[in-house]
């Protein structure tokens, strides 16, 4: 498989899985069970939609800006799965643009996508109680699958950088020192 056409159907695969099946399933079942356990809606009609763009903005805003300082500084792609590699993984330890903020900005982006955008979209009290259940598992799998294989690719450099960088919320300080 050339390296081309494996970063393709990387992003085909994470697009598949992130961008439409995940949502998706969130669009399909919590308003079933907002329905079934009779929540009301969070917002009024004629706020929960713009409420829901705005965070839809933010939240693809931070994705975009992640994937393009991987790919501009890192000199590679975020397409590692479960510590499996489905496309080049990046060469260098970027730490500046999202990644001065947090260690993770497309995960930071992606929670905010599904369970701040969608909720709102959808209207979900549901879709909405799930975002602390969604960074903790962010974080588990942040620290049991990426920096492992971080930690080992980029030693030195990646742990002053985990020392300094908070691994997922970019309001958070860390201390430095």
């Amino acid at each position: 498989m050339n390296g081309r056409g494996r970063v393709v159907r990387g992003y085909i695969l994470v697009i598949a899985v992130y961008a439409f099946g995940i949502p998706l399933l969130i669009a399909a079942l919590a308003p079933r069970v907002d329905r079934a356990l009779g929540l009301g809606p969070l917002l009024p009609p004629s706020v929960h939609v713009w409420a829901g763009l705005a965070a839809l903005a933010y939240a693809w805003f931070w994705i975009g800006w992640a994937l393009a300082a991987l790919v501009r500084r890192g000199g590679g792609h975020p397409n590692e799965i479960l510590g499996r590699e489905l496309g080049p993984v990046t060469r260098r330890v970027v730490t500046d643009g999202p990644y001065r903020r947090t260690r993770n900005p497309m995960a930071f982006g992606l929670i905010l996508f599904y369970f701040l955008a969608l909720p709102l979209l959808l209207n979900s009290p549901v879709a909405l109680a799930l975002l602390p259940l969604a960074c903790l598992f962010e974080v588990w799998y942040h620290r049991r699958y990426e920096e492992p294989g971080l930690l080992e690719r980029f030693g030195a450099d990646y742990e002053r950088y985990r020392a300094r960088v908070p691994l997922l919320l970019p309001f958070r300080r860390r201390r430095s020192g």
